[in-house]
């Protein structure tokens, strides 16, 4: 798991050149403190909802409870005005998603007897073996864990933007964003308590699932590619030049005054 996070946030900083405003140790930092967060906050809250109101309303809360623990970090450090540049927003995200993902990866490999996950239908857990196991495994890394990061990649991008260009008039945008990744999220683990007792439909479901890890890549991409500096404008992958080069400008009488807390600081 570690290993393909590494290897996504190295392409997303051969994109962006995260490396210019934000060092390795600061990332590891945030997954770090992220992971804490994700025992001791987003867990913790998913054990309430699953207490109060079964599987069926952890996964309805679960965008609200798991993007809640994932963003502490980033918002915390926004609001004591570092890393509030889009770029190093974006890195953020990224790094708290990754703690994320390798703590609840880590937890269920430990934890379920399958090293999957909650058993969303219910029902008898089946042989477990060897290969059952680093099937389970090689599934979530790939299938489920990406959108850890992708999602609050996507929450970032969104509100460090409207933060940056519209100081406290962008803060409608940026909880819409958030709450957007939130409701998507939530829907998208609710979708594994349909089907129940239907193989065909949960195959079904979990190919879909696949395509949707593609098309949050895609949303991420659009956001975070607003951002790419001017140096990297022709040597970026496929995909990642801007849609339109240059900043959106900003009214005068619009923009954060320059003692602004959401005002970006240079170099975040």
């Amino acid at each position: 798991m570690a290993l393909v996070c590494w290897a996504f946030y190295g392409f997303v900083d051969r994109q962006l050149a995260l490396r210019d405003l934000i060092g390795l140790r600061q990332v590891v930092a945030v997954a770090v403190a992220t992971a804490g967060a994700t025992f001791l906050v987003g867990m913790n809250l998913n054990n309430l909802t699953g207490s109060i109101g079964g599987i069926s309303l952890s996964a309805n809360l679960v965008g609200l409870t798991e993007e809640t623990a994932k963003l502490l970090v980033p918002i915390a450090l926004f609001l004591l005005g570092t890393y509030r540049n889009p770029r190093v927003g974006v890195a953020i995200g990224l790094a708290s998603g990754f703690g994320f993902a390798i703590a609840e990866t880590t937890l269920y490999a430990y934890q379920m007897a399958a090293a999957s996950g909650p058993a969303f239908c219910g029902g008898e857990t089946p042989a477990v073996t060897t290969t059952s196991v680093i099937a389970a495994q090689v599934a979530r890394i790939f299938g489920v864990s990406p959108f850890h990061w992708l999602f609050t990649g996507i929450a970032v991008a969104i509100a460090w933007r409207a933060w940056h260009l519209y100081g406290r008039k962008g803060t409608p945008a940026a909880l819409g964003g958030i709450l957007l990744v939130m409701v998507v999220h939530s829907l998208n683990d609710t979708s594994a308590t349909l089907g129940c007792g239907e193989p065909t439909v949960q195959l079904l479901l979990a190919n879909l699932r696949y395509v949707l890890v593609i098309v949050m890549y895609l949303v991420f991409k659009a956001w975070a590619r607003k951002h790419t500096p001017p140096q990297m404008i022709g040597a970026v992958s496929t995909g990642w030049t801007p849609k339109h080069l240059g900043e959106q400008s900003v009214p005068a009488a619009d923009a954060p005054a320059e003692d602004s807390p959401a005002r970006e600081p240079a170099d975040g």
